[in-house]
Parts: C-alpha cells; structure tokens; sequence
C-alpha cells in the first residue's frame, strides 16, 4: 500500500494506492473483513497523512486495480473504517475530558498555593525568618502551576479540537471514503 496523490484526486482527499483489500486489515486476523482489525500500518499512515496535510481532510479515495474490485469488500472497509474513526473519536474526547481536569487540578493547586504565600506573607515579619523560606518555596510553584495549567488546557485543548472536527467530518458519512479503479 502505498499513500499516494493524483491527478484524479482533490487536494481535501488523501489518496491511497492499494493492491487488494486485505492491506488495509492486519495480516495476522484471520476473522473475515466484517470483524478483522485495520493493519496498524495502514493506522499509522492515516494518522501521518492526517496530519501532515495543510487543508481540511474531506476523506479517504482507495485506488486499486478493476479487476481486484468488490463492492461487498468496499461495503465492509467503509464501514470498518467509519467505527474506527467513531470510535477514535470517543478516545479523543476522553483524553479531552482528562486534559481539562488536569488543566484544572494545576490551575486550583497554584490558586490554593497564592492564597497560602499571601497568607503566610501577611504573617511575615523581619523576626519571622521561617515565613519567609516557605514564601520563597511556595510562591515559584504557584506561579508555575498557574501558568503551565493555562498553557497546558490551551495548547492540548486546541488540538484535541482540530483533531476531533478532523474524523468527525470524515465518519459522518460513507461518501467520503471512495474506492476507484487505477488508470492504465
């Protein structure tokens, strides 16, 4: 198999050059089409083009040769790819959840962390030597903890987003997922 792009194909539409069907599913699954898992090698050429095309994706084309062509395979691999995506998606919006709750833990644990300097500082005096080590401990992590915990939901909260919007449009509908007949 291999990724390829073609006069045929747009430029929202990653192309893949496949000999036969069974090189989009693990070679090692002997269950039929219906229940095989997807190669992980095809997985990780997805995931690569993905996300290394520049536009927005509006699916997947399969070029093969007509005479390997099936429209009951072409049936399955759609929809086997449609519960990947779907299902990737559901992961996707888990580790979503899970980047906000961290995100959050950080951001509260810097807050709690300010309010104890500020406490601490209103306790400080010159004769009160041991305030001050702790201030000098606890105000650093505060303030890293706030900010990491800011850039932390920014950051992984953008592309969690770009990522889901990304399958979503694509696991919408079978018509995005095509196969064609290669040119002579």
């Amino acid at each position: 198999m291999e990724q390829t792009q073609s006069q045929r194909g747009n430029d929202d539409t990653i192309l893949f050059h496949i000999h036969r069907y069974p090189n989009i599913f693990s070679e090692f699954d002997a269950r039929p089409f219906s229940r095989r898992s997807l190669s992980s090698d095809f997985l990780e050429e997805l995931h690569r083009q993905i996300h290394a095309h520049e536009n927005p994706i509006s699916g997947f084309t399969f070029v093969l040769p007509p005479e390997k062509r099936d429209a009951e395979s072409e049936v399955i691999i759609k929809e086997r790819l449609t519960a990947y995506l779907r299902k990737h998606i559901s992961q996707v919006r888990t580790a979503k959840r899970a980047a906000m709750r961290h995100s959050a833990a950080m951001l509260l644990s810097g807050a709690v962390l300010m309010s104890l300097t500020t406490y601490i500082i209103s306790l400080e005096s010159a004769s009160h030597f041991p305030y001050t080590i702790i201030r000098a401990l606890i105000e650093p992590a505060s303030w890293f903890l706030l900010w990491e915990g800011i850039n932390r939901y920014t950051s992984r909260m953008n592309e969690l987003k770009l990522d889901i919007a990304l399958r979503e449009k694509i696991a919408e509908s079978y018509a995005n997922i095509q196969f064609v007949s290669e040119e002579r």
